[in-house]
């Protein structure tokens, strides 16, 4: 038995695995009393031929299937070593995997006064698009060990044949079981930046204080100057509440193993809200990582915010690095971020910029408006598919689209709504309802609608300087509202991707912007005008000059007029919002930010279907 083994483990080791598996499937066919056997098993090459009972186990498996002459002894040998084949892996045939180290550095274990650096190159649709950068240092604050981490992501699109360069670099200590302690958020796109603190309250452990301000880059000096005065306020706050590296420490500190399954709930700086994510491992796999077969465990993250849910597929190596990430908001757009060099990172920054971002935010529509700007009434049917392509599940479709004065929701099943969408123009309302004022019930206002806040400065100097301009009166009347719109749509008169996000007081100081900015300079010159003001985003019809139209994430202007809230859009200026546009969020931006409701739209962007029902 022993020369057999050294024989045949000198033979390819898929041929002793064979051998095993075929030891389970003659088993019933064994005689071990017979004495007749059926034919004569041809010799191995090059080996003399042989008559002896050891011959026998070295037959070709067509052979081994007849009844054969076999010793019991023998026979017990055989089922031995085939079980401790089984159980040892066939000699290496059948051996476990084991993840493979991508990363081998250790970053929790980084000495005190050294910092520690990741790089990472982000693509869009397989072109890069930019790159993030994470370093983590060691500290000791009051006798305990502290992390501080500094994190920067830096995207460049081309949107209307404009290069646009944003980033957001987030710096946050932290302790190794995830405790926030405190933490810095800059948003910057072209020149303008917004800037948010957020410091612990001394004298209130459930109290965290939040500054925010804006700064811009002065074109005379190149130096950095503050735009706007910051505004303060408080946030309640739970001790104890994790921080946004929380996940990251947690696998670094104990890596995932497969079929293991982690939630997390941390704070996430660039939301300003709690975020839960749930990690649920797969198995071990080789994977393809920089065009070399590597063994990683696949991980399905299921980030939850609020209502909506986002799901990237994530590959870790033995360390419990995120080796790489799979985002996939829109079907047609995939996003992957994953781990590089610095010398591949710079090289990114100099050459993004190539990624349409316009093509990640369609949702294409089955039907056609032919003229969307003069539309009076919609009805939509909306759909919501997950990424297989099946219907969606929880949470419930109907609350995230609103009910407004100007638009119903009817949940037909689960994943299936009809939504309705009348103008707001008082020709419209007439036509439809033989009234100026919406037979909808009235609805409220609260403080923050006219209030200032930080994207909303309607005292900035900038700001007073366009109302002495605006001669609408001070009366909130429908002509005052509609002259106002009309008014921000001719001083504005282009709409520019490359101050995207911007506050009303940067809008009114470069007179340029995307549609938040039309929708938060209206809100702002409407709130010193004493028309309570907010914004709304959603989604709205545009054509595409083929047979098929797309809706794309758009922003507007809601004003409270005759115990209604009616929307009004600056970059259309029609006398009001026609009926081509779904509404999803409205918000005074006085807890949040116009990044953040963009975040509640793009979970839905890549699994809404919408179909036109009818339009007129």
């Amino acid at each position: 038995m022993i020369r057999l083994l050294v024989r045949e483990n000198k033979r390819k080791s898929w041929f002793i695995g064979l051998y095993v598996v075929n030891s389970f499937c003659i088993l019933p066919r064994f005689v071990p009393q017979s004495t007749k056997t059926i034919g004569k098993a041809p010799p191995f090459p090059n080996e003399p031929n042989s008559d002896n009972d050891e011959s026998i186990l070295r037959k070709p498996l067509t052979t081994c299937h007849t009844r054969m002459k076999i010793k019991p002894e023998i026979f017990v040998c055989y089922l031995l070593l085939a079980t401790m084949m089984l159980l040892s892996g066939g000699f290496g045939c059948w051996k476990k995997a084991e993840l493979q180290v991508v990363n081998p550095t250790k970053y929790l274990d980084v000495p005190e006064g050294q910092q520690a650096e990741i790089w990472e190159l982000i693509r869009i649709k397989g072109e890069v698009a930019g790159y993030r950068n994470t370093v983590l240092s060691r500290l000791t604050e009051d006798g305990e060990t502290v992390y501080k981490v500094s994190q920067e992501e830096v995207i460049s699109s081309n949107r209307l044949g404009e290069r646009i360069t944003g980033s957001f670099r987030m710096v946050v200590q932290q302790k190794r079981d995830g405790t926030f302690l405190m933490g810095d958020k800059t948003e910057s796109l072209s020149d303008q930046s917004m800037v948010t603190m957020f410091r612990p309250d001394d004298e209130s452990p459930e109290k965290m204080l939040r500054r925010a301000g804006t700064w811009a880059i002065n074109s005379a000096t190149g130096n950095e100057e503050a735009n706007t005065d910051p505004s303060d306020k408080t946030l309640p706050w739970k001790p104890g509440t994790l921080g946004p590296f929380t996940m990251q420490f947690s696998l670094w500190d104990k890596p995932l193993a497969p079929s293991e399954q982690r939630t997390f709930e941390y704070f996430d700086l660039l939301l300003e809200q709690p975020v839960t994510v749930e990690l649920v491992a797969g198995q071990i796999e080789s994977l393809l990582y920089n065009n070399r077969e590597t063994n990683l465990l696949p991980v399905v993250a299921t980030t939850r915010i609020g209502g909506n849910a986002i799901v990237a597929q994530l590959s870790m190596d033995a360390n419990g690095n995120i080796v790489k990430t799979t985002l996939n908001l829109n079907e047609s757009i995939p996003m992957e971020i994953s781990l590089s060099t610095q010398e591949k990172a710079m090289s990114a920054k100099e050459n993004a910029g190539q990624v349409n971002l316009n093509l990640f935010a369609l949702v294409r529509v089955q039907g056609v408006l032919p003229q969307p700007r003069k539309t009076q009434k919609v009805e939509f049917r909306l759909h919501r598919i997950n990424q297989d392509g099946q219907s969606g599940s929880s949470p419930a479709f109907a609350t995230i689209f609103p009910t407004t004065a100007f638009q119903t929701v009817k949940a037909i099943d689960e994943n299936t709504l009809d939504v309705t969408v009348t103008a707001s123009s008082p020709k419209a309302l007439t036509a439809l309802t033989g009234s100026v004022i919406p037979s909808a019930p009235a609805e409220t206002t609260v403080p923050g609608d006219l209030l200032r806040n930080e994207w909303i400065q309607f005292d900035s100097e900038q700001i007073d300087i366009l109302v002495e301009e605006a001669t609408a009166s001070n009366y909130p009347s429908w002509e005052t509202a509609s002259e106002l719109e009309r008014f921000v749509a001719q001083k504005l008169q282009r709409v520019s991707y490359k101050y995207s996000f911007a506050s009303a007081a940067e809008v009114a100081e470069t007179l340029q912007g995307d549609s938040a900015g039309y929708s938060v300079l209206l809100a702002a010159i409407a709130r010193a005008k004493n028309i309570p003001a907010r914004v709304a985003a959603g989604l709205v019809y545009t054509d595409t000059n083929t047979n098929e139209g797309v809706m794309v994430p758009h922003f507007w202007t809601e004003l409270f007029l005759d115990g209604h809230w009616h929307p009004f859009d600056a970059t259309t200026d029609q006398d009001g919002a026609d009926a081509s546009r779904i509404v999803l969020v409205r918000s005074n931006l006085a807890d949040e930010s116009l990044p953040a409701l963009v975040a509640k739209i793009l979970p839905l962007l890549g699994h809404l279907q919408v179909t036109i029902k009818t339009g007129d």
